[in-house]
């Protein structure tokens, strides 16, 4: 679950509406040819690869419009096909009713500050009036429809469309009253100014016309095209815009007008895409499509204004550059035609009916609305990353890839699609190529991800210091030339072994043989072992009786009146140490009263030696 972004002038804006699969143009046209149904098509399709921050907020084929209510509770969008009316509760996030019409919505307008009232004029002429219940009324105007507006101070209900007259119908009388004669060939815009109620038309003609309601007189009117003209140096003729319409041409015209909340400023779109400025400032932003500029809104300080093609926001109130436009703020260019622009007050939140419904968020103009307010975190957890495949469902291989898959014998046939220098190719069938041609890459990438789990958990951890440890073959060299990858094998390989006592080596270096060490002596030959005993030395002194024991055994007398002997050390084990003290007590010529013999301890093989001792007794 991704959400895509776009960037302009270091502002991200994030599309919070139902973001499917990216398909090839070829997968639309065999689709729509077998005849199946244009909403499987659907970014709902794609479960799991989608945002939908409003539940169902799309159509069958494209909205139209899409307005929010004045208490900002609920979003009213029309669209098709067949017509209809969609109402969505945002507190709740979901569709909260449907309606159908006869004909497509051409413009429509709430009446009360929730969506209970609304008015809605379609493109067979007729007007037709909503309650709560749904269709309460319905009227019809002379002419073909183009827009209308809505004057809360007199409840008049103004209409215009492909003719002069503007058909003013009161709500409260029921009935129609004098039409206002704009004298030009078809009406396409309707403002009200907000404080004080001024009425704006945009004219088919390329001009704007102001009247006073209570007098139903013409104030003034200005055009456009004339600032423009002296802006750009065109005197009514010389070279078109890029890609515009030319600034001469007889079908100029005004086909949006706006007033800013406060009521100071007046913005007026044209048919060559330019946005003109009354009262304040006269600026021109220029789309730079050269088409009608059919919706403004005053948003957050900004001019948000749209075509076709694009939607720009930019600030009226910055200082122009060179060529006399302000600052842009952020440009969204959206995969289908723009029909229409819903600002949400005080927040970065714009609706956008186009071919395909969607929600763009802007951090930068606003924040997230209150019933909504986890877009905050959403955009950020849940940026998209740049897709590295054209396609989601299609991979792009070359030739050779193919060969290496095993796939080349498709080539020619409806599973590969040639494109540039290789070949589309169906996902699925591609990863089952990968898994039959390497069947151990699974096992690859299961290890790569534990090892780089791993690694993010033990990130933060200080690494042990390592000492380098010199090598086992040639230390001395190897600090000499540690630096050389070229000798690395001398220090690893035992073929490269210098044997510094070989004769070859010591030919080589006479020097050598005097810095040779000695050679170690041999080792010592063992005592031998004494295996006979006279059984009358086990009368003598004290012994150690443990036959493994390296003990301290009794030797000897002490003087004439005997005393305390002290056992030998045994160089090889208690069972020597204790053979040598019985063979000095047996040839030790005085006998007479002997001491105590001495105490014996040891420990070897036997465990812990006893403790002996003896008195002797006998002749001085």
């Amino acid at each position: 679950m991704r959400l895509t972004k776009t960037e302009l002038n270091s502002v991200p804006i994030y599309n919070l509406s139902s973001v499917g699969k990216a398909l090839p143009l070829w997968v639309h046209d065999k689709k729509s040819r077998a005849g199946k149904a244009r909403a499987k098509l659907r970014p709902a399709d794609a479960a799991g690869e989608h945002v939908e921050v409003i539940q169902d907020l799309f159509f069958p084929t494209m909205c139209g419009k899409a307005k929010l209510s004045s208490d900002g509770e609920t979003l009213l969008t029309t669209g098709g096909y067949p017509p209809q009316l969609r109402a969505f509760e945002l507190r709740e996030l979901s569709l909260k009713f449907e309606r159908h019409f006869n004909a497509e919505v051409v413009d429509f307008q709430v009446l009360s500050a929730d969506w209970k009232k609304a008015v809605y004029l379609l493109a067979d002429r007729s007007v037709e009036f909503h309650t709560q219940f749904g269709k309460h009324h319905t009227t019809r105007i002379p002419v073909h429809g183009r827009c209308l507006g809505y004057q809360p101070e007199t409840t008049e209900l103004l209409l215009a469309g492909a003719g002069p007259e503007v058909y003013r119908l009161s709500l409260e009388r029921g009935a129609f009253l004098q039409p206002l004669d704009s004298g030009a060939a078809g009406v396409n815009a309707i403002g009200v100014d907000p404080t004080h109620g001024m009425v704006v038309l945009g004219t088919a003609d390329g001009t704007v016309q102001c009247w006073d309601p209570r007098q139903r007189s013409l104030l003034g009117a200005a055009s456009p095209f004339a600032a423009i003209d002296a802006v750009d140096g065109f005197g009514g003729g010389g070279p078109a815009p890029a890609g515009g319409l030319h600034l001469g041409s007889p079908e100029r015209s005004v086909t949006s007008v706006r007033f800013d909340p406060g009521g100071l400023l007046l913005a007026a779109g044209t048919s060559s895409g330019h946005v003109a400025l009354y009262d304040v400032r006269s600026s021109r932003p220029d789309h730079k499509y050269g088409l009608p500029v059919h919706s403004i809104k005053f948003h957050q300080g900004k001019c948000v204004s749209a075509d076709a093609k694009i939607i720009k926001i930019w600030d009226h109130a910055g200082a122009v550059d060179a060529s006399g436009e302000p600052p842009t703020f952020a440009s969204i260019q959206p995969p289908a035609d723009v029909n229409g622009l819903c600002a949400f007050p005080d927040s970065g939140l714009l609706f956008a009916p186009l071919e395909a419904e969607r929600a763009y968020f802007i951090p930068a103009l606003g924040p997230a609305p209150k019933w909504c307010h986890f877009v905050d975190s959403l955009t950020e957890e849940m940026e998209a990353a740049p897709a590295a495949a054209v396609y989601d469902d299609y991979k792009f291989v070359t030739a050779e890839e193919l060969g290496s898959l095993g796939l080349s014998s498709l080539v020619g046939t409806k599973a590969l699609r040639p494109y540039m220098h290789g070949f589309f190719v169906d996902s699925r069938l591609h990863a089952k190529a990968v898994s039959l041609s390497q069947p151990f890459a699974y096992e690859q990438w299961r290890k790569q991800r534990v090892q780089e789990r791993l690694g993010a958990k033990t990130a933060g951890r200080i690494a042990p210091v390592k000492k380098e440890r010199p090598p086992k073959v040639n230390a001395a060299l190897a600090e000499e030339i540690a630096t050389r990858e070229r000798q690395a094998a001398l220090f690893s390989d035992k073929d490269f072994e210098i044997d510094v006592t070989s004769e070859e080596y010591l030919a080589r270096r006479p020097h050598a043989r005097g810095q040779l060490a000695p050679a170690p002596a041999p080792p010592r030959n063992r005592e031998p072992r004494m295996v006979g005993v006279q059984s009358d030395v086990l009368a003598g002194g004290a012994s150690s009786m443990a036959p493994g024991g390296g003990a301290k055994g009794a030797a000897g007398a002490k003087g004439a009146g005997g005393g305390r002997g002290r056992g030998l050390p045994g160089a090889g084990g208690g069972e020597r140490s204790e053979r040598r003290g019985m063979l000095e007590r047996h040839l030790t010529p005085q006998r007479g009263k002997g001491g105590k013999g001495g105490k014996g301890k040891g420990k070897g093989k036997g465990g812990i030696s006893k403790r002996g001792g003896g008195r002797g007794g006998g002749r001085r």
